[in-house]
């Protein structure tokens, strides 16, 4: 029987995933996290030139309306051997754990029902990802005035690497875009990716209102076993537009 010691701990984050680049607010009213959120976007006029001896006015967008959704975590420990660690546990796997799934629960509750596929080819991936890293942002200049955003997976951020730029272990375009390079983001998109390719989408600003995380600790003493849940409950908007392009090697 070996000696058991304790396990080392990683030596870093892992960076580059949504909350990293998202606007997450914590500290909201409970209510928020009961009922969702209405906010009123962005007044997204344009300005145009005078030719003809009429005008046309713009008029704001409709309020944008989200409802919330509750990650979870569940730790099961023994009693007698790791009394009194279920909750420290249980905090710890819902720490590394929550970019993944937020991004997943963006992904399938916001970005897929909304994306606009500009793959110019539907279902056949854009291999020249400087020209799909234009479309995407030459769209969003045309839908938006602020800085978007782009998310993909893993696969997807490395097929960018070569025409973007690490800011502390987060990647930014050239044109100084940030892209939420997250292991949640799956390969469900518009479609369903085909194997070796991934969907890079752009957005207006994601936020994300999150709730403190809560902790129950308890124990099945007849089982000899200590149970801890984390809960958190989050809000996400995304302004303005989703768009997204199929890219691959």
């Amino acid at each position: 029987m070996r000696y058991a010691v304790e396990t080392p701990q990683s030596a870093e984050e892992v960076p580059g995933g949504l909350l990293q680049v998202a606007n997450v607010i914590d500290g909201a009213p409970g209510q928020v996290f009961h009922q969702g959120v209405q906010i009123e976007p962005r007044f997204e006029g344009q300005v145009r030139r005078y030719v003809d001896g009429s005008k046309t006015f713009d008029k704001p967008k409709d309020s944008i309306e989200a409802a919330p959704f509750t990650l979870y975590a569940g730790v099961d420990l023994p009693l007698l051997m790791q009394h009194n660690e279920a909750e420290p546990t249980v905090k710890d796997v819902f720490g590394r754990g929550e970019d993944r799934a937020v991004e997943a629960a963006l992904q399938e509750l916001v970005l897929n029902p909304a994306a606009v596929d500009l793959t110019p080819t539907p279902g056949t991936a854009v291999t020249n990802t400087r020209l799909a890293l234009g479309l995407l942002e030459q769209y969003a200049a045309s839908q938006y005035s602020g800085v978007p955003t782009l998310h993909t997976n893993r696969l997807g951020g490395n097929l960018m690497t070569e025409f973007a730029d690490a800011d502390n272990g987060n990647l930014k375009t050239r044109l100084g875009v940030r892209i939420a390079v997250g292991a949640g983001y799956s390969a469900t998109g518009p479609s369903v990716a085909p194997a070796g390719t991934a969907w890079l989408y752009a957005t207006g600003q994601v936020t994300l209102w999150r709730s403190a995380l809560r902790t129950y600790p308890a124990v099945a003493a007849e089982d000899n076993r200590e149970k801890a849940l984390a809960e958190a409950r989050y809000v996400p908007t995304v302004e303005a537009f989703v768009a997204a392009i199929l890219i691959g090697a």
